[in-house]
């Protein structure tokens, strides 16, 4: 009976670590999963941040344009009623 005891009391602590051992590399898994994620979410904060700041800069420009267009639409309009 001790024999049949024992293999049991091993094989019980063999799927106890075997379970374990699937735990720990599901935990890593989910670490490097939640590092990446983060990782990922700094790159869509950083190229946020560079899109509006090109929507900015796309917006001076046209701003600039139109003045420009403005400021020579009023010379040329001067200039023909000299």
């Amino acid at each position: 009976m001790e024999k049949g005891t024992g293999r049991v009391r091993h094989e019980k602590e063999l799927t106890g670590k075997e379970i374990e051992g699937k735990r720990k590399l599901s935990q890593q898994t989910i670490d490097a999963l939640e590092k990446k994620i983060e990782g990922q979410e700094e790159q869509i904060r950083q190229l946020t941040q560079r899109a509006n700041e090109a929507t900015l800069q796309a917006q001076n420009i046209a701003i600039k344009a139109t003045e420009g267009a403005s400021s020579t639409r009023i010379i040329t309009e001067k200039s023909k009623e000299v």
